[in-house]
């Protein structure tokens, strides 16, 4: 139920930091600064593309490595400008 003079939720931008979202607790932060060593822990097999960002700082940045995670499961070749 919403009151008249409640705070409605910002919808992030690309370029909001991630620091900005609401409900992330402090280990998916340190998680979202390394995500090579995440991947690591989860499957030792699993390996982030060299070009795919390591580090998510921005909204912008999480979607590119969502692409590259994409274009990986696809087996399509992976360009960087």
């Amino acid at each position: 139920m919403r009151s008249k003079g409640g705070v409605k939720p910002a919808i992030p931008c690309l370029t909001d930091l991630v620091d900005k979202l609401e409900g992330l607790g402090g280990k998916t932060r340190r998680n979202l600064l390394d995500v090579r060593r995440c991947v690591r822990n989860i499957d030792a097999r699993a390996a982030v593309p060299a070009a795919a960002p390591n580090e998510i700082t921005t909204g912008g940045t999480c979607i590119l490595l969502l692409a590259f995670g994409a274009m990986c499961l696809c087996h399509v070749p992976v360009i960087v400008p």
